[in-house]
């Protein structure tokens, strides 16, 4: 029997989950008793839009911890797959349960870190909603005053290199998000492109395709970057740099080897 992934193969005992890498993940399996279906738990499979409009609004109010937010995902019932509670150890405390998923399960950990400060910034405000986007086949649109936006955003983790993404509605300047633990957060911020080929600055926008396909972003590249992508121009200098620089000390003790050994010979000349 060969081993699949439980995404493709819900009800099959014999499926695994694997990372965006392809590493084995199988702590992360769980089975739900009642639909009979297995689940990866690793990654939280609604964006923080998504978990909005499941819960039927915000939280109470801001969320502080990834332990949290799993809490909230549970209560709601958000993801029924997934009952996030199995991964805090049995602990008691909201310190103990993080602690020990910190530890034993990282993926989950960061996961839940990004979603988070995903949630708090950009879909609700201490309980009150900040501006949700509505989208219709082939537009998205939001209130006056504000600009729709797609967002991207992943963890820090090497086994995480694809985004996750949302829609989202702002009238603010974007600006860096940083957490204790995992520095300054990696997302992104691009806007649609109309269907006329101009960048969407309006509250309301047209679009060539249906709301969630790539094309709308045109060829243009994200106009806030909250982790900068590092400069490899930077190490080809260096590296060119050091390069003259080692070649000018070989030929100068190329040049003191040759005439020391043209002197040497000279002398011995001299001598015969």
């Amino acid at each position: 029997m060969s081993i699949h992934t439980c995404g493709d193969f819900p009800s099959d005992p014999y499926c695994t989950c694997y990372s965006q890498t392809k590493e084995q993940t199988h702590e992360y399996r769980q089975f739900n008793k009642t639909n009979q279906t297995y689940s990866c738990c690793d990654i939280i499979p609604l964006n923080p839009i998504g978990v909005f409009e499941t819960a039927g609004g915000c939280s109470s109010s801001d969320f502080t911890s990834p332990v949290q937010y799993l809490e909230y995902l549970d209560s709601n019932n958000i993801t029924p797959g997934c009952s996030y509670s199995t991964f805090f150890g049995g602990n008691t405390t909201e310190a103990s349960k993080s602690s020990y998923l910190q530890e034993n399960f990282p993926t989950l950990f960061q996961n839940a870190t990004i979603n988070y400060q995903m949630y708090n910034n950009f879909v609700c405000d201490n309980g009150t909603s900040r501006e949700i986007p509505s989208q219709t086949d082939e537009a998205v649109t939001c209130s006056a005053g504000y600009v729709p936006y797609l967002v991207q955003y992943k963890t820090n983790l090497d086994n995480s290199p694809y985004y996750s993404y949302m829609t989202i509605c702002s009238n603010r300047a974007f600006q860096k998000i940083t957490t204790g633990t995992e520095g300054t957060l990696d997302y992104q911020v691009s806007r649609f492109q109309t269907n006329d080929g101009t960048p969407c600055t309006t509250h309301s926008c047209t679009l060539s395709y249906e709301s969630g396909n790539y094309n709308n972003l045109g060829n243009q590249g994200p106009i806030f970057e909250g982790v900068k992508a590092k400069n490899n121009d930077s190490y080809l200098i260096a590296g060119c740099i050091i390069l003259v620089v080692g070649l000018i000390i070989f030929g100068v003790l190329g040049y003191y080897i040759y005439k020391e050994d043209e002197e040497l010979q000279t002398n011995v000349t001299k001598k015969n």
